[in-house]
Parts: C-alpha cells; structure tokens; sequence
C-alpha cells in the first residue's frame, strides 16, 4: 500500500471517528435535557398538587372517575357482600321497607351499588343542588350574588320534620345569601331554602340539572332519584368539574358542618371529615324515608356513600345507615 493510501485511510478514520463523537455526544445532549424538562415539569406538577392540596383539601380536581368502572378487587368485594347480606337481614326481618346503597372509591374509580335503581323522595336531598346552582350563578355574576342581602318577612314551609334545624331565621330580619347556603345546607333549613330558591328561580335550577344529565324535578310529579343518580352532586363538586375549585371547596366546607350525625357520620370515627346531605320524607301512607349521603375522607381513601332507606321508625332507619357506614369505613380501611 502506497503511502498516500494510508494516509487517506486514516484521515478517513478520523472524520468516522469525529463523526461518531459528536453523534453520540449530541444524543447524550438532547438525554440531559430530556431528563431535566421532565424532572422541572414533574417537580412543576408536584407543587401544584401540594399548594392545592393546602389550599383545597375537600376537593380533587386532577382526578375523574369514569362512569362505567366496575368492582373488580377482592377487598372491596368482600365488604360489599358484608353490606349486602346486613341489607337483605334487615329487610327480611321487616325492619326496613327498602334500602339502596352506592359506593364509589374516589382515588381509582371502583364501585358498586345494592338496590341501586330504586327511586326515593329526595326532599330535602335538594338542598345540595340548590347550593351547587346558587354558587354557579355566582360566578357567573363576579361572585356579587353571594353577598347580596334578602329580608325574611314570613313563614312559609308547611311540611313536617322530624329532624328539625337547630336554628331558625327570624321574621323582619335580613341574611346575606352566603348566610342562607349556610343555613340550608348546616342546618336543612327549610326557610332559607325557600329565599334561595325563589331568588334563583326554576331556569337556573333546571340548568344545573340538565348540565349534569339529570332530570329536573321542576314540574314532576312524584318526583324520585336513586342513589347513584344523586351521587353525581357530590362528584362533580369533588372533581370540582362543574364549578370552581374554590366554590366546590366552600361547598364541601358547608356540608362537613351538616348537624345530622344520625347516618354516615356516627358510622366513622369523629375525626374523620365527612361532607354529606340528609333528607327526610313522611309519606302520605305514613312510611317514612331517610337518606344520608356524601364524601366520606378516610385517610388516603375518600370515598362517595349514599344509602336510601323506606320504613316506619326515623331512629331505626338512622341506625341502618350508620351500621352501613361502619361496615363500609371498616371495610376501606381496614378495621375488620
């Protein structure tokens, strides 16, 4: 081989050499800084979800459970089968009409439902909705309406409660309507309700019900909703995926100061944050209905439950539910 030749093999070897230096050192380039965007937006991500955890500890709204998931893992089979066998005991021994139960894992989705098509009375189950439409329409007016003021002249609920409000609005003064939210959603009081709905009227009400693919009960009669159906409130307001984070946040806040601890929340243990609806209804056959649901925070494990019962003792009912809490906050973590 001439001199020249070898020359030239290694001037190629060079280049190839060169060549394969910066490609290697480019790709280790372009790694670095994949590595370091990916780290910035992940460390970007978890101090969001920490500030809004701080910030909003009630609601969720990274996450969303899909409609259609199934119950799938043991565990929670297995405590459903202990809430099923306690519901088919009572009502085999006549101590309750009926009784409906949903449940729902609010961190991955599974659930599962005993009795969940039958349709209840939800009385004063409204209230929430009622709350959900009222803080909706105050964001669509620059959160003025929350602050404006309204005069209680007169009584005008003619029903009966069983569970009546620990306080009542007084004729002739004037409530702000955060005081009224307040006041029906704390206390289920029914006057307040009454302002409130008059204030905002069936087209808005209707709005938010047809929003969260419901029917409105505005001009039905013998109205009924079942539980899974009535669960949607308390979703949309977790996921807060239908108002505000700091709305649904104010929302749960109201509903975790709910005086009705007959149900879901005499069920848990009493450190143990729960947002949650009562409702009450005396037929005109005099069977009694009573309904508790709402978000129960167990520790890492929140979770939706709602229990709709029929039948003849407020008390007695009051104690199924609780039974049911119990079997289901033991069940999730793991006290039995």
């Amino acid at each position: 081989m001439s001199k020249s030749s070898i020359n030239m093999e290694m001037d190629l070897k060079d280049k190839v050499i060169k060549i394969l230096i910066f490609v290697v050192g480019f790709a280790f380039a372009l790694t670095v800084v994949s590595i370091s965007n990916n780290f910035h937006r992940s460390s970007l991500y978890e101090r969001r979800d920490k500030k809004a955890a701080i910030r909003f500890p009630l609601v969720s709204p990274l996450l969303f459970c899909g409609a259609n998931e199934g119950m799938e893992n043991n565990v929670y089979s297995s405590f459903r089968f202990k809430v099923e066998h306690y519901v088919n005991d009572i009502m085999s021994n006549k101590k309750a009409n009926h009784i409906s139960v949903y449940y729902r894992d609010l961190s991955n989705g599974p659930w599962f439902g005993i009795n969940e098509d039958e349709g209840f009375t939800p009385s004063s189950l409204l209230k929430l909705p009622l709350l959900i439409s009222a803080l909706k329409e105050n964001e669509e007016v620059d959160n003025v309406l929350i602050d404006r003021t309204i005069k209680f002249e007169k009584k005008e609920f003619i029903g009966n409660q069983y569970f009546k409000p620990e306080v009542e609005l007084e004729i002739g003064k004037t409530y702000t309507v955060s005081e009224l939210l307040r006041r029906t959603i704390i206390y289920s009081d029914n006057e307040s309700a009454i302002l409130l709905y008059k204030l905002l009227g069936d087209t808005k009400l209707i709005e938010t019900y047809v929003n969260l693919g419901l029917i409105s009960p505005q001009g039905v009669m013998d109205f009924n909703m079942n539980v899974k159906e009535y669960g949607s409130f308390f979703r949309v307001l977790y996921n807060s995926s239908y108002i505000s984070k700091e709305s649904s946040e104010f929302a749960l806040e109201l509903l975790a100061e709910s005086k009705f601890i007959n149900g879901i929340k005499s069920g848990v243990p009493k450190d143990t944050i729960v947002s949650h609806k009562f409702g009450e209804q005396i037929n005109t056959d005099g069977v009694l209905q009573l309904h508790d649901c709402g978000i129960v925070y167990a520790l890492k494990k929140p979770y939706l439950l709602c229990v709709m019962t029929r039948g003849n003792n407020f008390p007695e009912l009051a104690g199924i539910i609780k039974n049911i809490s119990k079997i289901i906050y033991d069940g999730v973590t793991g006290e039995n």
